[in-house]
């Protein structure tokens, strides 16, 4: 089986944009940003602000998408962006939409690119399982293990000692064993 390397902070090349004192306003307040860094998501040009050391998602027009609640924000890949909120992790699109209501205690990823736009995720109790870059639960958060494995092409996963397998689009697989005669 593949390791899988846990990536929070990937390799993107984030431009800091040096503004006067730029304000945003927040649910009828104005906040003001002390750095604002432009990515490139998935091509869509986005924002991470940086307020007293709290960061928040910008779009295009300068209107903020999320609040300024989150102790870092990175991109995960070129399609999806985690907040981390000191122990939780909320995951946004290119458009700073949040992609799933759950927050995970972890996400990580597979590298290559047969496993693009899938994402182990570990909830609040310790469950795992995988979403796609849409949000969409493909293996429900009901395992205690999950791997991929690569050279088969498909998702092991086991629950209370019992063994589960999964395909690229989360259809559970039943492999039947073959009774050898001499």
């Amino acid at each position: 089986m593949n390791k899988f390397r846990k990536i929070f902070v990937a390799v993107v090349i984030m431009n800091l944009i040096h503004l006067l004192p730029l304000g945003a306003q927040i649910t009828g307040q104005e906040v003001h940003i002390d750095k604002v860094y432009e990515i490139n998501c998935n091509g869509n040009v986005i924002y991470i602000a940086q307020s007293n050391d709290m960061y928040a998602l910008m779009d295009t027009e300068w209107q903020t998408k999320t609040e300024f609640v989150y102790n870092k924000i990175d991109m995960l890949d070129d399609r999806i962006i985690c907040a981390d909120e000191g122990k939780l992790i909320t995951l946004f699109n290119c458009f700073g939409v949040q992609i799933n209501q759950q927050k995970f205690k972890e996400v990580s990823m597979y590298m290559g690119d047969e496993m693009a736009g899938k994402y182990f995720v570990v909830n609040t109790i310790n469950k795992k399982g995988l979403i796609n870059d849409k949000g969409e639960i493909l293996i429900p958060l009901e395992f205690d293990s999950i791997d991929f494995v690569s050279m088969h092409k498909f998702f092991y996963a086991q629950k209370d000692g019992n063994k589960y397998y999964f395909d690229f689009e989360g259809n559970e697989l039943s492999f039947k064993q073959s009774d050898e005669k001499s």
